[in-house]
């Protein structure tokens, strides 16, 4: 992924559920750590960057869904690796997340 200083890329992101219980935006089971699509965007200099997007719908075990993450700005020109998963916020990442290298440039 390319991208210059200053802009944001917009990342089509297919989830799974693979779990026996639904994410879900509304009810009290994760709450008060949502469940999101998140990234960790990191280029070993500046400080890490972390990004999220809430789930479009509650999302069932077995389904699957694609959702938009919105990345950036970056404002420093470098090779970053953006970790990209779900995560259930204070608690954990989920498993079977990608890693992404981008490259910013001025």
């Amino acid at each position: 992924l390319h991208i210059d200083v200053g802009t944001r890329a917009y990342l089509d992101i297919r989830v799974v559920n693979r779990g026996s219980t639904a994410w879900s935006r509304a009810t009290q089971a994760f709450l008060p750590y949502p469940v999101n699509i998140g990234a960790v965007a990191s280029d070993g200099v500046h400080p890490t960057t972390n990004y999220r997007s809430v789930l479009p719908r509650d999302i069932g075990p077995g389904e699957t869904d694609i959702m938009t993450l919105k990345v950036g700005p970056f404002r420093h020109a470098g090779r970053y690796t953006l970790q990209v998963g779900v995560v259930q916020e204070h608690v954990a990442w989920f498993d079977g997340g990608e890693t992404l290298q981008v490259v910013v440039t001025d």
